[in-house]
């Protein structure tokens, strides 16, 4: 099957793709929430550093 054709099947690579792998789902309602607050407030570090952003890569 030629690349440039839409891909019909979903393991199908070209050309040094990589195939999709399957994600865990995220947690909703009541567990999201708690996810949510331990990272913003439980896991923070002690001391008077400026505040880093969600999504800093810094730690």
């Amino acid at each position: 099957m030629p690349c440039c054709e839409p891909k019909k099947e979903l393991n199908h690579i070209c050309h040094g793709e990589v195939a999709e792998q399957d994600k865990k789902k995220k947690p909703r309602g009541r567990a999201s929430k708690q996810m949510q607050y331990n990272h913003r407030f439980i896991t923070t570090v002690v001391g008077f550093r400026k505040k880093k952003g969600p999504n800093s890569s810094k730690k």
